[in-house]
């Protein structure tokens, strides 16, 4: 018997806190330092960009995930799941549990990775192998976290992980370059190309994804508003798209035109502020609801 729905707003809900927005923003740029490393190394690029992004990549792993354990389960639960990882066992109900794997399995890789870039590096490229998926994985899980939060109608939209996916690719090639720190043009062609296409890619995928996500009630349209043209707007458009996304476009395109690659560091911070404003939007701009059945 079908019964129809009602959908219960809770304005008073209690907001998860600064430190998830902080989580899969650092989970995203580790994620994606990480997936830079490999292609890097596994292309036979410039290794320094590889060490920079293998080097870069645990640590923000290790902190983000801190966060996002403080968060959600509190203090006995980050030191039950750091130290007894094998006690998160329902990983086919719960995406923490399938998170606390991921990020287990791709933590210890990163790990192993950027000791061997560090060292001899003798088993580099079969690492580079294993961290590739493990990275996409982790920054495809940024997403999914959010999406399985089913009392958040902005977040219940099959594109929210590739649209993470998209992030977490240029903030980590944007802070891995920042590490790295190679003055030479001709080493950075392609990065930045790459880089560029990718921006290209959120200028559209972003703003998209607030335009159509209506398809999932009046509760996500509500929450779109407040973020394209409400109590967020200006973080949007000023912060996330003009500072984050639309100026580092035009700087990259007018360094692989000019090759005066001066001012690509303030580029790069650029996407990094864009990506921590794109995660806190999502995070903070969404309004709580739950769905309940009329009987």
């Amino acid at each position: 018997m079908e019964f129809p729905y009602y959908v219960m707003e809770f304005p008073g809900y209690q907001r998860w806190g600064w430190e998830i927005a902080l989580y899969i923003f650092l989970g995203g740029v580790g994620s994606g330092a990480l997936i830079t490393a490999a292609v890097t190394l596994l292309l036979g690029k410039e290794t320094k960009i590889a060490r920079a992004g293998a080097y870069l990549a645990p640590p923000l792993l290790i902190v983000g995930s801190v966060l996002l354990l403080l968060d959600l389960a509190g203090i006995k639960a980050m030191l039950r799941a750091m130290l007894v990882p094998l006690t998160f066992t329902n990983i086919t109900t719960s995406w923490m549990a399938r998170g606390a794997w991921i990020l287990l399995v791709t933590l210890l890789v990163a790990i192993a990775f950027a000791y061997s870039l560090a060292t001899d590096k003798r088993y580099s490229r079969t690492l580079a192998l294993l961290a590739l998926p493990l990275g996409i994985a982790t920054a495809l899980y940024t997403g999914l976290l959010l999406k399985g939060a089913r009392f958040v109608p902005l977040w219940n939209s099959g594109e929210l992980p590739l649209l993470f996916l998209t992030s977490a690719l240029t903030t980590g090639i944007a802070a891995t370059l920042l590490l790295a720190s190679v003055k030479e043009y001709s080493k950075l062609r392609g990065f930045l190309a790459a880089l560029l296409v990718l921006l290209l890619i959120e200028a559209i995928e972003v703003p998209l994804y607030f335009f159509i996500i209506g398809e999932q009630g009046d509760i996500a349209v509500k929450s779109a508003s407040a973020i394209l043209s409400g109590a967020y707007s200006i973080a949007f458009w000023l912060v996330l798209m003009f500072l984050g996304i639309i100026i580092p476009i035009l700087g990259l395109g007018y360094v692989l035109i000019t090759r005066k690659a001066a001012a690509l560091p303030a580029f790069f911070a650029l996407v990094l502020l864009g990506g921590l404003t794109l995660r806190f939007l999502f995070v903070h701009g969404a309004i709580k609801a739950f769905v309940v059945p009329l009987i």
